[in-house]
């Protein structure tokens, strides 16, 4: 299974949306095939039928299960120093040791 996050999609009914951009779903999904993986998870951000995201998930972590993948449940906390001259603020996204630096937010 092939996943980037240099062409992130915010389309997420894009077959390859979230799963383009999220390192625990590629970790999970990573026992099946590209096609296999993106089937999957297709839309899933649109579903609103709570047996069928169930359905989704347990597959999802069934491949996790079965590839001994260790998905974290927390993360530590991360730290920033910065000039304060020229820097106003940070806003920390969810994946660890990820920089966005569209959360930068300048003086």
């Amino acid at each position: 299974t092939f996943v980037a996050n240099m062409y992130p999609s915010t389309d997420y009914t894009a077959a390859d949306g979230i799963y383009s951009t999220d390192p625990q779903v590629a970790k999970a999904l990573a026992t099946m095939s590209d096609d296999e993986a993106k089937e999957l998870i297709k839309g899933l951000y649109t579903y609103d039928d709570n047996a069928k995201i169930q359905e989704i998930y347990t597959k999802a972590l069934n491949s996790a299960n079965e590839s001994s993948v260790v998905i974290p449940l927390n993360y530590r906390n991360e730290y920033v120093v910065y000039n304060s001259d020229k820097v106003a603020s940070y806003t920390f996204n969810s994946i660890p040791n990820h920089v966005d630096v569209a959360a930068i937010k300048l003086n």
